[in-house]
């Protein structure tokens, strides 16, 4: 096929307008980038955070050997207070983590949020404090040594940028494990000051580094369940004066009632502007979508199915060229350029750095 073939075949479906300042259309299979813009630009993610919160929680879980349904957490005044989005948490409730993990992630509850890294992170100090004493009394049980003890220093915490958690060690110490994991899954361009997203500059990633994440977490069937759920009662809560009720938390990522959609998370703050990630199954593809900053809520919705629209169907063309290798070629758009490698075997590496003339 000819040059001019070619590139009449991909204008046949051009790039959509999308006003988020940062979007990728990520595939989990080949956990390749597909198409983007600006997915590399650090920016506020707002509670998209809270998909490594529940990730995070979720690792220590299985870490720890924790049955989430029969561990419960004490809703404290702090988290019982925190502002923004809310699961309607009291002080004083109990709440095992599983239902807590729904809170957190269905109506995107940022008091269920510091309730988790209250709790979470007080067991970390505790283990971290265990293993201090267990270091410290090593070289007294060895025969003979005769060496003089030299007490390790104490580990520097994590100290948050943000002075609504620098007074709670347990939040910091959670901060510390989320950025942990970061750093283990080679999120490169992420920085967590926040269980919950809330507005707070140092709180920062990356539409690459969410969607790598995003695919990592929907593998763990109980993070899909979670995020997959529609709607989720907890029946007879208990506050610390022993009244009951009922919880109903409805999913905010609105999408869900879409075909083929079964994740991820929504966001929105006004630093950060309308953010969402979303899981599509779709015609043997497998995709994550994220979306930073857009220019309105409504936006992400329409935006998202666009894309996922426009990238289906340009990879079922690109399928053509499957035993065709081609060379890269420059494929202008409107008033968009993005490159386009016609070669499917290699990843196809459509990494559109999408640049307004």
């Amino acid at each position: 096929m000819s040059d001019i073939q070619l590139t009449k075949l991909l204008l046949d479906i051009p790039v959509p307008f999308v006003s988020a300042q940062s979007w990728i259309v990520y595939d989990c299979l080949s956990e390749q980038v597909l198409f983007g813009r600006m997915e590399r630009e650090r920016r506020e993610i707002a509670s998209l955070t809270k998909i490594m919160t529940c990730h995070a929680v979720l690792d220590m879980i299985s870490r720890f050997e924790i049955e989430e349904k029969q561990h419960y957490i004490k809703v404290s005044q702090n988290a019982a207070s925190t502002m923004g989005t809310s699961a309607e948490l009291r002080q004083g409730d109990l709440i095992c983590v599983w239902d807590m993990l729904h809170g957190l992630m269905l109506p995107s509850g940022n008091d269920a949020a510091v309730a988790l890294a209250e709790h979470f992170g007080a067991m970390l100090l505790e283990m971290q404090e265990d293993q201090r004493v267990i270091d410290e009394e090593k070289p007294l049980s060895q025969e003979g040594a005769g060496l003089q003890v030299v007490a390790k220093p104490r580990r520097n915490i994590f100290i948050s940028r943000n002075t609504q958690f620098r007074d709670s060690p347990e939040i910091c110490a959670f901060l510390e494990e989320m950025n942990r994991l970061a750093l283990e899954l080679q999120l490169k361009g992420t920085f967590f000051d926040s269980p919950h997203g809330l507005i707070n500059w140092c709180n920062r990633s990356t539409a690459l580094d969410v969607a790598k994440l995003s695919s990592i977490a929907m593998k763990n069937p109980k993070f899909r369940q979670i995020v997959s759920t529609k709607y989720y009662k907890v029946p007879k809560v208990q506050d610390q004066i022993r009244n009951s009720r009922t919880y109903h938390w409805e999913n905010t990522q609105k999408l869900l009632w879409s075909k083929g959609v079964n994740g991820v998370k929504t966001g929105v703050t006004t630093s950060a502007g309308p953010c969402l990630s979303t899981s599509i199954q779709k015609d043997g593809y497998e995709l994550i979508i994220v979306l930073l900053n857009c220019k309105s809520l409504e936006a992400r919705w329409i935006e998202t199915n666009k894309l996922a629209n426009w990238s289906i169907a340009r990879m079922n063309k690109i399928k053509v060229f499957q035993n065709q290798p081609q060379p890269i070629y420059s494929v202008g758009c409107g008033s968009n350029i993005y490159r386009q490698n016609g070669n499917f075997e290699q990843q196809i590496r459509i990494l559109n750095r999408i640049k307004h003339l």
